[in-house]
């Protein structure tokens, strides 16, 4: 499986279902029956993968919430990203 990079498009995989609990999102990936429990801002950027939604675009849109700087911004998505594919419950389309 190849990394995810910032001109990647990322989405939600068909492999798993998630619900709003409280300010977070809980994901379960349906074949393995995982659960995962993600937290505020891993919880924003999932939101924010609602549709297709290209890595530099979700960086952007980030980063105007949390005023972080785009270096620090880039490298968080990208592992939270790569971590969640490795999960099998996001996608990436070069």
């Amino acid at each position: 499986m190849e990394a995810i990079t910032r001109d990647d498009v990322v989405m939600h995989s068909d492999k798993q279902v998630s619900c709003s609990v409280d300010q977070g999102v809980v994901v379960m990936h349906v074949n393995a029956g995982e659960f995962y429990d993600l937290n505020h801002s891993a919880s924003d950027v999932w939101r924010l993968l609602d549709s297709p939604t290209k890595v530099s675009t979700l960086c952007d849109r980030l980063r105007e919430k949390y005023n972080v700087d785009s270096e620090r911004c880039e490298k968080d998505v990208l592992n939270l990203l790569n971590r969640l594919q490795e999960k099998g419950v996001i996608e990436a389309q070069k």
